[in-house]
């Protein structure tokens, strides 16, 4: 979602809610784990 250009008008919380975390911070540490940046860096 973070790089499809549909999404770019919806905020990162929002698409983790959707994706099923209850947390964005927890979704912020687990992204970064995962690809080795930020959501918001990921996004551009």
């Amino acid at each position: 979602m973070l790089s499809d250009p549909v999404y770019d008008g919806v905020k990162i919380s929002d698409l983790a809610y959707a994706c099923g975390f209850n947390e964005v911070s927890y979704f912020n540490r687990c992204f970064r784990r995962r690809f080795g940046a930020s959501p918001t860096q990921f996004r551009r």
